[in-house]
Formats: structure tokens, C-alpha cells, sequence
């Protein structure tokens, strides 16, 4: 039976080191802006992620702790909070140790969220409607207001991230036929197709 787990390795290979165990799937790791501490996803194996928690521990493994109800964890960039999906597909924050926890939206969607945006100011997230197949990149504020659509492409589009000086974003789209890369501005404009080969481009991250 197949099981995830979290895992670090050195970039040349060496030094692996497992972090969590069974029978618990651990998913979705992100590391801290600091690289002090990692987050990730633990569910049951097999499951429908209703009991999905987002939990916290060191590299060394040590300080391992739940923090929310929730998954897909991404942390802000002053790694104070983290953005997450409730267990109801709603987007609330948390401080790093499970505190002052706000909801964002309230919505009959699911959301998940994909990144802040460098100066900590927005959140960059998808909406997947209910009984349908399509997806939207969309973007709010860091209290949840001022949420603007970006994609409006009647096919399946994904948050990907934002560049490093917030002036644009990449996400995954699949107007194409293909799940290929776009980019647009924080406000929609100046949509285009990033890579035009004939591959699934996915998960696409700025670095």
C-alpha cells in the first residue's frame, strides 16, 4: 500500500532524513521563508481529507506540532502566517502556532491557496465551483476583501505564484487543450501563454 510521507535530502542527494511516519499521509510540504521550519498536510490514507490538519516541525524532524483543521498551508512572507483551506474549502489564517485564526471568505466554492504575494499585502488562491469542472485564478486582499477574478477562460485555471517583485503571476491553464503555462498581471491584463509546446506544463513556481 502506498503511504506519503515528508521527507529532506541535501541538494546533492545525501543526508535523507524521514520526518513523519504512518499510517497518517503527509502531504503538501512548504518550507518557512526562513527555512527554519516546514509545514504540510496530514490525512488519513485514502481518505476524502476531512480530517486533513495542517501540522509544522523542524528539518531535524523535531517540533512537530498540529497547528489548524485544514490543508494546502502556505506561509506568509515574514513566516508569521499561514493561508489554508478549512476542512469546508474556505480560506482563514493562522498565526505559525495555530492562533488568531480568521476566516477570509465564506463562500459555497473551494478554495485553496497558492501564495502571498511578496510585500504580504494579497493572497493568490483558486475557486473551484460547485457542481462544476472549471477552475479561476483569483486574487483578495490579506483580510479577505477586495477579491478580484483574473480568469475567465470557461476552461480549467490554477494559481501558480507570483514573481519575486509582484508584478506578475504565473498559473496553469488548460484553454489549450493542454495544462500550460500563462501569465497575467495582478489585475488580469495582459494575459498570454508562457511555454507553446505540446507537453502538460504543471505546478509552475518563480524562483
Amino acid at each position: 500500500m502506498s503511504d506519503f510521507r515528508v521527507q529532506v535530502v541535501r541538494l546533492d542527494g545525501t543526508g535523507r532524513r524521514t520526518l513523519t511516519k504512518p499510517p497518517l499521509w503527509s502531504l503538501d510540504a512548504q518550507w518557512s521563508p526562513d527555512g527554519e521550519l516546514l509545514s504540510f498536510t496530514r490525512m488519513s490514507a485514502h481518505g476524502d481529507g476531512s480530517d486533513a490538519a495542517v501540522w509544522i516541525a523542524r528539518p531535524d524532524g523535531t517540533g512537530l506540532r498540529r497547528v489548524a483543521d485544514g490543508q494546502s498551508a502556505r506561509w506568509s512572507p515574514d513566516g508569521g502566517r499561514l493561508v489554508l483551506s478549512d476542512r469546508r474549502g474556505d480560506l482563514v489564517t493562522v498565526e505559525a502556532d495555530g492562533s488568531n485564526r480568521l476566516r477570509l471568505l465564506t463562500t459555497e466554492a473551494l478554495e485553496q491557496p497558492a501564495g502571498w504575494s511578496p510585500d504580504g499585502k494579497r493572497i493568490l488562491f483558486t475557486r473551484w465551483p460547485v457542481g462544476g469542472a472549471n477552475a479561476d485564478v483569483f486574487v483578495m486582499d490579506e483580510d479577505g476583501t477586495h477579491v478580484r477574478r483574473l480568469t475567465r477562460s470557461g476552461s480549467e485555471d490554477i494559481a501558480g505564484s507570483w514573481s519575486p517583485d509582484g508584478a506578475r503571476i504565473v498559473f496553469t491553464s488548460r484553454r489549450t487543450g493542454l495544462s500550460q503555462l500563462f501569465l497575467t498581471r495582478p489585475d488580469g491584463s495582459h494575459q498570454h501563454r508562457l511555454l507553446r509546446s505540446g507537453i502538460n506544463a504543471l505546478e509552475p513556481s518563480w524562483r
